[in-house]
């Protein structure tokens, strides 16, 4: 399975599974600056490919303005939690990143993670849960999103990584 970095939104209708990870926005927008991308994230949503959101951070850059994911499901009419950046104030304190040591189910071992800002996400029923942290769901499926509210890509563990790509070649030898 390859995998790459897409730079050219006319690319994602061949992939098979997307990333999105938590980059700053100076960097996405450096690299997706196009405003074909909306269209096309909304295409390959619709089209039900695993995608791979991580750290809920700011996910895409459209027409020049920050889309962040919860602006994007609000476009498809999905229900999304909520976050704040660690460079602000949640519900009027600051927040300050930190490392927890979560239990993954389906990831062998303990898992160092870097959370980035707070986790304010609710379970809800349609959720497949694979880790929590104080009662907050922060690795999780719902319907062909994956969710890591934090952000593996920090941490040089690939095991997560390795998660979402065995799930992928899994379902693509059952669907296809």
């Amino acid at each position: 399975m390859e995998v790459e970095w897409v730079q050219n939104a006319s690319r994602l209708a061949t992939l098979d599974a997307l990333i999105i990870p938590s980059a700053p926005a100076s960097a996405l927008r450096r690299f997706i600056t196009l405003p074909d991308w909306e269209e096309a994230i909304l295409s390959y949503m619709q089209a039900e490919k695993p995608l791979w959101m991580t750290g809920q951070a700011t996910a895409l850059i459209a027409d020049g303005t920050l889309l962040d994911e919860k602006a994007l499901f609000r476009r498809l009419k999905s229900s999304l939690i909520e976050g704040r950046s660690s460079t602000g104030k949640h519900r009027g304190r600051w927040f300050h990143p930190f490392w927890e040591t979560l239990s993954i189910a389906r990831i062998a071992c303990d898992y160092h993670a870097p959370f980035v800002q707070w986790v304010s996400h609710a379970p809800r029923p349609t959720m497949h849960i694979l880790a929590k942290w104080r009662d907050h769901p922060v690795v999780f499926w719902e319907k062909q999103f994956f969710y890591t509210v934090f952000s593996p890509e920090l941490s040089g563990d690939y095991r997560i990584h390795e998660y979402f790509l065995r799930y992928l070649l899994m379902n693509r030898s059952r669907h296809g």
